[in-house]
């Protein structure tokens, strides 16, 4: 269904100091930052949607940041 229903984020910047929360299947955008388990990560491709959580090993897509 994330053909039609995506998870939608409009109350945070996706800054690194205004991190994203990531869910799963949300529109993930190159050179924004995310949230998950308590670190922050850049994405850095656009993943739409995004079904690789962040951190994912081997996965180039996300840098984590702190």
């Amino acid at each position: 269904m994330f053909a039609i229903y995506r998870p939608i984020e409009r109350e945070h910047a996706g800054t690194q100091y205004d991190p994203i929360p990531w869910v799963y299947g949300m529109d993930s955008y190159n050179g924004k930052y995310y949230s998950y388990e308590g670190k922050t990560y850049l994405c850095k491709s656009d993943m739409l949607p995004c079904v690789w959580t962040p951190g994912t090993a081997g996965l180039w897509q996300w840098e984590v940041v702190s």
